[in-house]
């Protein structure tokens, strides 16, 4: 979505919209590691969330009504929300690595700290330490691997 619609509730009718379009996407991308997997030499795949634009690129990006209208958080809940509707753990081959909460402000952004290159609000990527979490939690699947990859899917982190 180019432009960002501002939410007020996860019950709207702008949020049902947005929902179906997160959730259009989600199948768009499960179709395509279906493919992968049913065309290529892969029997698991490991997904490591994009991290969100730290805060200052999303003011940079989307402007401060966006920014400070709290919809950031409805859109990451919506967008959760789709993503268990359309991998709804009956594959279980299919994992999604997700960044702790933490590393959000309470708008829904990635903290600044974790911003690639801070003194340029226009660059999107995170810093190296913001993977640290990502990284150690694929440490963890690929160890468990070796025994048959039989776990529940991650949870988030916190």
């Amino acid at each position: 979505m180019k432009n960002l619609p501002l939410l007020d509730s996860l019950d709207s009718p702008e949020a049902a919209k947005v929902q179906q379009t997160y959730e259009m996407m989600f199948m768009q991308w499960r179709i395509f590691l279906e493919e992968m997997k049913d065309h290529a030499a892969f029997s698991r795949i490991l997904w490591i969330a994009a991290p969100d634009l730290s805060m200052a690129c999303a003011r940079l990006r989307f402007g401060d009504a966006y920014v400070d209208s709290g919809s950031q958080c409805l859109h990451l809940q919506l967008a959760e929300r789709s993503f268990a509707g359309v991998f709804d753990d009956t594959n279980p081959s299919t994992w999604l690595i997700r960044h702790p909460r933490s590393y959000q402000t309470r708008l829904g952004f990635t903290k600044n700290r974790f911003a690639a290159r801070p003194q340029q609000p226009s660059d999107i990527h995170a810093s190296a330490k913001f993977y640290e979490s990502a990284l150690t939690q694929l440490l963890a699947l690929l160890e468990k691997a070796h025994s048959g990859f039989d776990s529940p899917h991650p949870a988030a982190s916190s």
